[in-house]
């Protein structure tokens, strides 16, 4: 399996995230962010 790393803005990160997890092949998502609060 390969490691890819990816350096974005905070702008189009969130974007990218969503993009990622609907790649079939994308087995695994680690970031080093803080888990984000929704918002009710």
């Amino acid at each position: 399996m390969r490691h890819v790393t990816v350096y974005t803005t905070d702008k189009e990160y969130s974007h990218f995230i969503e993009l990622a997890k609907n790649l079939h092949y994308v087995k695994k998502i680690e970031t080093d962010e803080e888990p984000t609060k929704e918002k009710s």
